[in-house]
């Protein structure tokens, strides 16, 4: 709550854009991540690749 004298004198007609507001740390970081887990798995579907093919050498 403010006082009236706060709101008409100190506080800015418009408000500060929701852009401005948030944090995005949280975002970046989720995407980073999904990053990470996507080239483990890219390179673990390699290495599975690879290993299967090992086991059918004879064909």
């Amino acid at each position: 709550l403010y006082t009236e004298e706060y709101y008409l004198k100190e506080m800015s007609p418009e408000g500060i854009p929701e852009m401005q507001r948030s944090n995005v740390v949280s975002c970046i970081i989720q995407t980073h991540l999904a990053l990470v887990i996507f080239i483990h798995n890219l390179i673990a579907l390699q290495v599975q690749h690879l290993n299967c093919r090992a086991h059918y050498d004879w064909i």
